[in-house]
């Protein structure tokens, strides 16, 4: 079975003659990658747990928002030649609107893998998202 809407798919398992069950994934750069590079390529932040704290000083992103597309757009665009994007950026935005906008970026790929599931019938829905610091 095969996805059209940007999700990878593969047979899990199999009892007997029965259907076979078939998970799909929509996959996305580790998150916990966008962390990693604000604090070693940036300087933003010393240690990566200081993300979240850093974030929260600020009330919204201030209009900033972050394309994390290093190696491309995973699911559900699969765009091997598309390349990140900060946008938004004003004399008024600081380095939390930054931060923010980096982990909003992890709720906003999470959703559009989400989106893109509802188009496939299915009954039970897992998610994973690895923010582990590095």
């Amino acid at each position: 079975m095969s996805s059209n809407f940007g999700l990878l798919t593969t047979i899990a398992y199999k009892f007997g003659a029965g259907l076979h069950t078939t998970p799909w994934k929509g996959a996305s750069p580790l998150p916990a990658r966008l962390v990693q590079w604000l604090r070693d390529n940036l300087g933003i932040i010393e240690k990566s747990l200081d993300v979240e704290t850093l974030a929260r000083t600020v009330d919204d992103n201030g209009g900033v928002y972050f394309v994390p597309a290093f190696s491309g757009l995973y699911a559900p665009y699969w765009k091997e030649n598309a390349r990140g994007v900060i946008a938004g950026l004003t004399r008024y935005a600081n380095k939390a609107h930054i931060a923010r906008a980096v982990l909003e970026a992890t709720a906003f790929q999470t959703r559009e893998v989400v989106e893109a599931r509802k188009k496939i019938p299915i009954s039970t829905l897992q998610v994973s998202v690895w923010m582990e610091a590095w």
